[in-house]
């Protein structure tokens, strides 16, 4: 869904205004296709970008906010590497 809300996104500013000179200029040699296959990789970008990164963030945090992190330091459980 949040592909097709970015990808939506960049359309409706096209559709808006299609005679802008910006978009004019970059459509002289590509045909309409491209332009969309573009939008796709775009919109396919910001989603690697910043929602996979968020996702992964809640491995991370779990733990700190669930207190398993905390359970396990208090328990005195050894850690698997000793400094010595």
């Amino acid at each position: 869904m949040l592909l097709n809300a970015a990808v939506f996104v960049f359309v409706l500013s096209l559709m808006l205004d299609p005679d802008d000179s910006g978009f004019r200029r970059l459509t002289e040699n590509v045909e309409f296709g491209q332009v969309l296959a573009l939008i796709l990789l775009g919109g396919a970008t910001l989603l690697a970008t910043l929602v996979i990164p968020s996702r992964l963030m809640t491995v991370f945090w779990g733990p700190r906010t669930g207190n398993y992190f905390d359970q396990i330091v208090l328990s005195g459980i050894p850690s698997a590497v000793s400094i010595q």
